[in-house]
């Protein structure tokens, strides 16, 4: 049978269900069977004697009836059971509920930041540059950052982790990103200026390593590293050469010569802004053949001239330039030219004759006054404060005198010394000063008998003014001679 409650099946006739309690109506009674005899065995045909069934009453007049007898031992009556509260099941069930959405929500903290808004992986050397300017030579170069074209490809792309979010910023987790953790990027100050075209510059491009800590960036990704770049687009320089028109003078006399620049015909900034040098240990003292060094002032480099006057750029900064034409000291008697011998010849012959004839007494005569001889006696050791040569022309000539006293006259054989100081030449040509020939002073006596003849400037013989006026060894000097009566 099965409860009419719980729709459990029970056993038959029992009056409260096992499951639920619920009391069961009584069964009516059914019609008493004698009880079965036990099973003999008996010879076939013949078949046991069995008590015959009784009649069930009739149903015209039901009458109460005995209550069956269960087949089933006597059991106790249970007591009635309480009913089983839901209060369990309603908790079991609120606190699963409570789990599995703290389960849920831990999960999506962890996991939907990374479905909705998954790691970037951001290329950083793609935004990296560096700007050249300027001209060819003397270029600058800047390191940039493309801070839009980051901005643009990124900045719906980059997202905040959870925990970095700064509290009261309104930008973009991109834009926090630049300002705050991406650390710079540079050239090594070299690589900034003095650049040309072809020139390589290495732009680094420093990034902060705890950028995958604070944004949805991928840590593979940010990689600090060196870029190099070629230098192009400097603007080529017009050259020009700052000595050009230059023009070198030299004066004095080698190995005193000096130099000096002229550049009246130098472009007008060089010449207006005194900008050309001489090398100071290459302007004095010097000779014919020597190397004159002439540069570019230091203050005026080629960013300078690029930058001030119209992109000019000096081809160089420096230039040699050979002595030449400086005058020398004479130091041989063939150096002179014939048109000097003569007039030098004739100057000095002038002199004498007037000095001579000028110191004249009423008793005394000049006759056969002649040159004689050419004694050059020139610095071996030059000296600029002193005359480097001196050419001293002898003349011969005879004095007559006539005794006072006795009234005898005596003839005299007498050399008379005109010299001439710095002869140089020049280009071929000799200078002299023959303004001021002097007469060499030197005293000289003759006894006639019993009276004499005396005077301050002249010489006995030839040999006493090679004596005189040969200079003494190791003196620094040396001596060229012509005797012009031999």
């Amino acid at each position: 049978m099965f409860c009419p409650k719980c729709g459990k099946q029970i056993p038959d006739g029992i009056r409260f269900c096992p499951e639920c309690g619920a009391q069961l109506a009584s069964p009516a009674p059914a019609p008493q069977e004698a009880a079965p005899a036990p099973e003999t065995p008996a010879p076939a045909p013949v078949q046991a004697e069995t008590p015959a069934p009784a009649e069930p009453p009739k149903a015209e007049a039901p009458a109460p009836q005995p209550q069956p007898q269960s087949v089933y031992p006597p059991q106790p009556v249970p007591p009635a059971p309480k009913k089983k509260s839901k209060l369990p099941l309603i908790l079991g069930l609120v606190g699963g509920g409570l789990l599995l959405f703290v389960l849920l929500a831990v999960a999506g903290i962890i996991f939907l930041p990374k479905i909705l808004f998954p790691e970037v992986e951001v290329d950083f050397e793609k935004f990296a540059g560096v700007t050249f300017e300027g001209y060819d030579t003397i270029g600058e170069a800047t390191a940039t950052f493309d801070r839009q074209g980051f901005l643009e490809e990124y900045g719906e792309k980059i997202r905040f982790d959870r925990k970095s979010k700064p509290d009261n910023y309104d930008g973009s987790p991109a834009e926090y990103l630049l300002d705050n953790y991406f650390v710079n990027g540079y050239l090594n100050f070299d690589d900034t200026r003095d650049l040309s075209n072809g020139d390589k510059v290495n732009y680094h491009l420093d990034l902060s390593s705890s950028i995958p800590d604070f944004f949805n960036v991928k840590e593979e990704s940010v990689v600090s590293k060196t870029i190099s770049f070629t230098v192009t687009g400097l603007t080529p320089g017009d050259p020009f050469d700052p000595f050009d028109g230059l023009r070198i003078v030299y004066e004095g006399m080698e190995p005193f010569g000096r130099a000096s620049l002229d550049t009246t015909d130098c472009i007008d900034f060089i010449r207006d802004g005194y900008m050309l040098e001489l090398d100071p240990e290459t302007s004095e003292n010097l000779k014919n053949g020597d190397v004159v060094k002439v540069s570019l002032s230091s203050w005026y480099d080629n960013a300078y001239f690029l930058k001030n006057h119209d992109g000019k750029i000096p081809t160089r900064t420096s230039a040699e330039y050979t002595v030449e034409g400086l005058a020398h000291a004479v130091t041989s008697l063939n150096e002179i030219p014939d048109d000097k011998d003569q007039e030098i010849r004739s100057a000095t012959y002038a002199v004498a004759e007037k000095w001579l004839n000028d110191g004249l007494r009423s008793n005394q005569k000049l006759s056969n006054l002649i040159d004689f001889g050419r004694i050059l006696v020139y610095s071996t050791e030059p000296d600029a404060t002193k005359a480097n040569n001196t050419l001293y022309e002898v003349f011969r000539y005879t004095l007559t005198a006539t005794s006072t006293t006795t009234g005898s006259e005596g003839v005299f054989t007498l050399f008379i010394v005109v010299k001439v100081d710095n002869l140089t030449m020049k280009d071929g040509e000799l200078t002299v000063n023959l303004a001021k020939p002097t007469v060499v002073r030197h005293s000289y006596s003759f006894k006639q008998g019993n009276w004499s003849v005396s005077g301050n400037y002249g010489y006995h013989t030839f040999e006493e003014v090679q004596n005189h006026l040969h200079p003494a060894a190791n003196s620094g000097k040396a001596y060229d001679e012509i005797n012009f009566a031999f």
